[in-house]
């Protein structure tokens, strides 16, 4: 056999290891894009900024499900408004 072609097989270049890597990575890539993508749109934008306030906090504290609730349903009404004024 001749010298083999980088990221292709020796078998009639079909793609080796490297190339198929590549894809997956590109595919994988792709599909984080369109999920967060489709997260933004639908929940608005996205915690993906420093926990700045929260150093002092203990850890987690159980709520009850009213309380969650009602705290949800105040955050939503405040995001929602903001991204009105954003659109208008």
């Amino acid at each position: 056999m001749g010298p083999s072609v980088p990221g292709t097989s020796r078998a009639r270049g079909k793609p080796g290891v490297a190339e198929s890597w590549r894809l997956r990575l590109r595919l994988r890539l792709r599909l984080r894009l369109r999920l967060r993508l489709r997260l933004r749109l639908r929940y608005g934008v996205l915690a993906e900024g420093s926990p700045h306030g929260w150093q002092d906090v203990d850890g987690p504290t159980e709520i009850t499900r009213h309380e969650f609730e009602s705290t949800w349903a105040a955050a939503r009404e405040i995001l929602d408004a903001n991204r009105t004024e954003e659109t208008s």
